[in-house]
């Protein structure tokens, strides 16, 4: 997470406050006709000729979506299900869980649930991060057709419709309670939920208002309390555990039981609190009515392949994910071993209720497969699997995938295809001696993906600087909005840019520490071996910053431009550094290159405004202020900025208008304060002036204000003694 960003900015009359937090600006959008449709789907198959086997299979498959009601088998006429609890585990790898396999760990709650019901041994996502599976999850379709593709830039949009929308038209009184601000219900994962629990605690001594993140057992507390007040009823509650998402840090006792292994202290930890949520329902004696989907939404590459976390690769560390189904119907200790989705969690959770699901979907209900009565489809059925996490972060290219049981084949400037059957760590790429099969997957997924695969123009909606920090103490860290992202697989591999992880994490690691000098070589190293990497040269910046190089800091920036690496963020803050040495014509140009690629940035519009002012270019400055007054977390300063404009032209009374506008807005804009007591001071209104004085001299930071502050109380003296 970048710290300690500067405002920068001071004005001939007056100052704006430094260190202001970023306005928020609500997110947009997303450019849903620029999304891969299922229409084309169909469309694409239908014009490949000479389709191999595999690829004929594939069009079966995917001709039902779009073409009418898709058959979800409501084959299980004896099972009553009136509830139904959803619980996913983030972050979660199937061979970290105990029925898995894995005896390095103790998940008796999972186990247990595994053993009365039944357990899918090749159960997939289709996007390795957190927003965008649950979108998944929730719909029962892949990234490129809900149009949640990656974490910040991304809403779900009101089609097409949720578990949660379709279980409420059923009469299901719905809730959920989830772990972390990225499953945030400004992102649209809140639709069709009664109750949407995305409360956070307080942030503490953590920038920002609030903790990007709730352990487990705040999260079974919230859902206790609403299970105890529940209205009467059929329910179904969705239950999210953001634990073992990194950073790791389990609680005692588990952080001494699994010392050396913290992920592995998250999973047991969160199985505990997973235990409390199933005792709970079992008390309230409706677990014989109540179905149970226990699953993750990703993995964790632990280091496999050189990532340490997810959202690069499309591997199975991060792909392949636990899924436990238990409740009336589901048949007690089995194991399906076929391959399996995630987007088929909604369909089967539909037909277990006797919803009718709509056409919509793009998974298949399981209940075939869990009652024993065959596949509607073949067994290994096509995973399509996507990141473009690498080409929005990093600067690398984007990849896809398609899986099978027994294969996998990654589209990328270097592609890869695996036998997982006899290559299940994805180690021997056997791309070169099997070009047949390579041939059938490049096929398949080209029919799957259609035309607009290549050379696909995405948009992602403006991510408010508050979003970013959240995100970014989670991983999740952004160099800003830059040029509209061209998925063609023209950046760097990933895998052959992955070396260049360690060095880089390393020097995070040591900026955390504050031991900035060890961290600039590494950091230095790595902007030379990959310079259109935005992230790397946000973080050499920042380094820069930290032991006070503003020269170096604007080099760096002024580098990122020259190899075309251009971000919002990135122009910001070099429009400030430049607006700070007053060279105010060339900070200019950067603040207004910021606003092309991202007119909704807020702090760009702000420092514009202010180099205009200083500039004398009163007008224009003003302009800017106003355009500032239509995002509401910034009309304080904008207030202020007018109000600074009407000082300049001597209009003290509009003036003093204008900064008491911008107190009321922003309390803590304690240059307003200031000036708005000299204003009143200056009319002769001397009351007023002591109060706003006094309100700057007690409320202002020291540091920040020395010679404010002194000016400040000298005059309320001289003004107390006149009234005298």
């Amino acid at each position: 997470m970048v710290n300690g960003d500067r405002t920068l900015g001071r004005m001939s009359i007056c100052w704006i406050a430094k260190n202001k937090p970023a306005p928020e600006v609500p997110l947009g959008k997303p450019r849903l006709e620029h999304l891969f449709r299922m229409t084309s789907i169909v469309s694409m198959c239908v014009r490949t000729q000479r389709l191999s086997t595999l690829a004929t299979i594939l069009l079966i498959l995917l001709s039902c979506v779009g073409c009418g009601k898709r058959p979800q088998g409501f084959g299980h006429d004896a099972a009553v299900v009136e509830n139904v609890v959803l619980v996913t585990i983030d972050t979660l790898r199937a061979d970290h869980v105990g029925c898995f396999g894995y005896q390095s760990v103790r998940t008796g709650h999972l186990d247990s649930l595994a053993a009365r019901g039944t357990r899918f041994a090749q159960a997939v996502t289709p996007v390795p991060l957190t927003l965008p599976s649950h979108a998944s999850i929730l719909t029962g379709t892949y990234p490129f057709f809900h149009g949640v593709r990656d974490m910040g830039g991304f809403v779900l949009q009101e089609s097409p419709p949720t578990l949660a929308t379709l279980l409420s038209r059923g009469g299901f009184h719905t809730a959920a309670f989830v772990g972390s601000v990225t499953l945030d219900h400004r992102y649209g994962v809140n639709r069709g939920f009664d109750t949407y629990d995305d409360e956070m605690p307080p942030a503490e001594a953590q920038p920002g208002p609030r903790k990007p993140e709730r352990r487990a057992g705040a999260v079974v507390d919230h859902t206790l309390a609403w299970l105890a007040t529940r209205p009467v009823g059929k329910f179904f509650v969705w239950v999210h555990f953001f634990d073992p998402h990194s950073p790791y840090d389990p609680p005692q006792p588990f952080r001494a039981q699994y010392a050396g292994r913290p992920y592995d202290g998250e999973i047991a930890y969160t199985d505990a609190q997973l235990g409390r949520l199933l005792e709970a329902i079992r008390d309230q004696g409706v677990s014989d009515r109540t179905l149970f989907v226990v699953m993750a939404d990703h993995g964790e590459s632990l280091g496999e392949h050189g990532e340490s976390t997810h959202g690069i690769f499309l591997y199975d560390a991060a792909m392949h994910i636990p899924l436990i189904i238990a409740g009336p119907g589901v048949p007690a200790g089995q194991v399906i071993q076929g391959q399996v989705r995630s987007i088929a969690v909604m369909p089967t959770i539909l037909a277990a209720v006797k919803v009718t699901s709509g056409d919509h979907l793009q998974g298949v209900s399981l209940w075939p497969l869990i009652e024993g009565r065959g596949d509607l489809f073949p067994e290994d059925r096509f995973a399509l699997m996507e990141t473009i996490y690498p080409r929005t972060h990093l600067g690398w290219s984007e990849l896809r995938a398609v899986r099978t049981k027994e294969w996998k084949y990654i589209q990328a400037p270097q592609e890869e295809l695996y036998n997982l059957l006899t290559d299940p760590t994805e180690s021997r790429n056997a791309v070169k001696s099997d070009v047949a099969v390579t041939q059938r997957f490049k096929t398949v997924l080209s029919g799957a993906l259609g035309e607009a695969s290549h050379d696909l123009m995405l948009h992602p909606s403006t991510i408010p600087a508050e979003v970013r920090q959240e995100l970014a103490s989670l991983g999740y860290v952004s160099a800003g909005v830059g040029q509209p992202i061209k998925l063609d697989q023209s950046r760097p591999d990933p895998k052959m840019r992955v070396d260049l992880l360690p060095s880089f994490e390393a020097a995070i690691t040591f900026m955390g520490q504050q031991q900035y000098e060890r961290a600039l070589p590494l950091l230095q190293t790595v902007v030379k071996a990959d310079p259109t990497n935005p992230l790397f040269y946000l973080r050499l910046a920042f380094c820069y910053q930290s032991v006070n190089n503003t020269d170096a800091e604007t080099k760096t920036y002024e580098r990122a431009v020259q190899h075309h690496v251009e971000t919002d963020e990135m122009l910001n803050r070099l429009g400030n550094l430049l607006l700070e040495a007053r060279n105010y014509r060339r900070a200019r140009t950067a603040f207004e290159r910021a606003l092309q690629l991202n007119p909704e940035h807020g702090e760009s519009m702000k420092n514009l405004a202010i180099c205009l002012f200083e500039l004398g270019q009163l007008q224009e400055s003003e302009k800017a202020f106003r355009t500032l007054l239509e995002h509401g977390s910034t009309q304080g300063p904008a207030h202020y900025g007018i109000g600074l404009i009407r000082l300049k032209q001597s209009r003290r009374s509009e003036a003093a208008s204008e900064f008491q506008q911008a107190v009321q807005l922003d309390p803590k804009l304690w240059d307003a304060w200031f000036n708005l007591g000299i204003c009143y001071h200056e009319i002769g209104k001397r009351q007023e002036a002591v109060r706003c004085l006094e309100e700057f001299s007690r409320g202002a930071p020291p540091e920040q204000f020395p010679q404010s502050i002194k000016q400040a109380r000298a005059l309320i003296t001289r003004l107390q003694k006149a009234k005298s």
